[in-house]
Formats: C-alpha cells, sequence, structure tokens
C-alpha cells in the first residue's frame, strides 16, 4: 500500500515538529561553567566563562598534600550545534606543560534531543581530557 504525497509530508512534518528545541548555547554554557574534580583532587578542569579552560593533573607528594609535580594544559573551547546536539570542543594547546600529551584537544556531546544532557542534570560530569576519568562540578576543595 502507497501513501498519499500529502499523507508522506504530514507524517515527515509531525517527526520533524516533535523534536524537542534545543537549549540555547547561553543556557548550556550556564550548565558547563565552573571546577569540576575528582573524587581524589588528582584532576581539574576549569571551564570559564570567557570561553577558555584550564586542565591539570597532580601527582600527591609523599610527605605532603601539596603536588610538586603536575601536567596541564589550557587553551579555547567551543559549544558547537552540530546535528540538533550541542558539543564542547577542548580546542588544542599548542604548549601544554610537562606534558606527555601533545595536546587536550576533545569533543564531549553535552545535549542531544534524544537524551537530553548527557552530562547529568543534578550533577555535572565532564571526562578528564588526559585519561577520560569522571569530574565532577563542585567537587574540588
Amino acid at each position: 500500500m502507497k501513501l498519499p504525497f500529502f499523507a508522506f509530508v504530514a507524517i515527515a512534518i509531525s517527526i520533524v515538529a516533535c523534536q524537542p528545541t534545543p537549549p540555547s548555547e547561553a543556557e548550556v554554557r550556564a550548565k558547563l561553567l565552573g571546577d569540576y574534580c575528582d573524587q581524589d583532587q588528582v584532576f581539574l578542569l576549569q571551564v570559564k566563562e570567557d570561553s577558555t579552560y584550564f586542565h591539570r593533573r597532580a601527582e600527591k607528594g609523599v610527605l605532603t598534600t601539596r603536588s610538586l609535580n603536575y601536567e596541564s594544559c589550557s587553551g579555547v573551547y567551543e559549544l558547537v550545534l552540530e546535528d540538533g546536539a550541542w558539543k564542547i570542543h577542548f580546542l588544542a594547546d599548542e604548549r601544554p606543560k610537562n606534558s606527555y600529551f601533545k595536546n587536550c584537544e576533545q569533543t564531549v556531546e553535552v545535549w542531544n534531543g534524544t537524551d537530553g544532557y548527557l552530562v547529568g542534570d543534578a550533577s555535572v560530569n565532564l571526562p578528564d581530557l588526559f585519561e577520560s576519568n569522571s569530574l565532577t562540578l563542585g567537587l574540588c576543595e
């Protein structure tokens, strides 16, 4: 059985109309801004309002809680709406400090029309840019 052309168009329009409207860039940015850490306070990721980021992995000292040895990178991030999904793209740091890594470039999908926010609602999580451990917003001491 073939559908009439108008029925096909009506079905297509209803499918498109049912897709949720993506949040604005300002809403996504507000959700992501802040300092992210892991439970052990080894990793720190700062997502700043001026579209820059700073990421650090510290090695805790044996006799002190302060770290004398760390790797870090920093740079600019972009919020990109691509194919109906919001992504945060951490751009490469051309001169990372004490890093075995060339840069911290990574893209993380944070919202899509099917699942909503993929980084969490009550607590927001992003992966660290070195090892992809889960970092939680507001966990930093």
